[in-house]
């Protein structure tokens, strides 16, 4: 099979405006993996999650990455707390690997 894609991320839930939430909220997002490899047993792939706190044009990972292995429901979802990191930009990235190609996704948002 070709390679695949992430979808966009479709679902935000971090308050009534889109692009700002409070360190009490959580973020919370939704994706679809299409056109994963064919596998004995079925498709199997593993997603990491790196979150990078932005300064101008800079970017600085914020603790290590997240991942989650042999997953094969293609419809995912994840949230997390943002209590614990300070205010500021922020950038969410989604990397998907069935062990054949790789895909990314990525959501910008920022903690008031």
């Amino acid at each position: 099979m070709g390679g695949f894609k992430v979808s966009e991320i479709i679902s935000r839930q971090v308050s009534s405006r889109a692009e700002l939430a409070s360190p009490a909220e959580e973020l919370g997002i939704y994706y679809q993996v299409y056109n994963l490899m064919e596998q004995e047993g079925g498709p199997s792939f593993d997603v990491t999650y790196r979150l990078f706190l932005r300064s101008g044009t800079e970017e600085h990972p914020i603790g290590k990455p997240i991942v989650r292995s042999g997953l094969t429901e293609p419809v995912q979802g994840w949230s997390f707390p943002l209590e614990k990191g300070p205010s500021g930009s922020y950038r969410l990235e989604v990397t998907v690997d069935d062990h054949g190609s790789q895909a990314s996704g990525s959501l910008d948002f920022e903690v008031l």
